[in-house]
């Protein structure tokens, strides 16, 4: 295993990109100044690329509260073009999604963002950006376990397994056994 130094990812300029979400990732008991939350990141893969060829990357990271209110329905919004049902929303549907978004490079302190903005319809005939055939989503990479070379990584236990509704929607965030959610779908 290779590993970086972490946050060091080449940041896109502010600009207008065309973009694929390639990952839809759900994030249980994240630490914030307002207690334990869960969260929703989209990952989306824009039309121009790296210093190193690869495609740069863009992340939207909102509290995973589907209300009429919330930042994650606004952005749900956004990228269906409709509004999303309050009940028995399915993440995975935003896969493979294209829209046009705004990134706007902001500093705050020492450290650099680049924040999504906006997000728009494709322009007709614009040809929405291919998801790399080496890209992986967060739910298939294998865990990081400290202190064990060799070992081989226990599977994680911070995603949810998904669970057929009964309307037959498909797959629905759960929590893993041990924590709570708040997650309104």
């Amino acid at each position: 295993m290779i590993l970086d130094q972490g946050g060091n990812y080449e940041k896109p300029d502010t600009n207008t990109y065309n973009a694929t979400i390639a990952d839809v990732v759900e994030l249980f008991g994240v630490k914030t100044i307002y207690g334990e939350k869960n969260k929703i990141r989209i990952v989306w893969i824009l039309d121009k690329n790296d210093s190193t060829g690869k495609p740069l990357r863009a992340m939207r990271q909102v509290n995973a509260v589907l209300t009429e209110k919330s930042d994650f329905y606004k952005i749900v919004t956004a990228i269906l073009g409709q509004a999303p049902p309050v009940r028995g929303f399915d993440t995975e549907c935003l896969i493979g999604r294209a829209n046009s978004i705004f990134i706007l490079k902001e500093k705050t302190g020492d450290k650099e963002f680049s924040n999504v903005k906006g997000i728009m319809p494709l322009a007709p005939g614009v040809v929405a950006p291919k998801i790399p055939a080496d890209f992986t989503r967060a739910k298939d990479r294998k865990p990081f376990v400290p202190n064990q070379p060799g070992a081989q990584a226990a599977p994680a236990a911070t995603q949810a397994a998904p669970v057929a509704t009964a309307a037959g929607v498909g797959p629905v965030p759960t929590p893993a056994p041990a924590q709570t959610s708040n997650v309104s779908f």
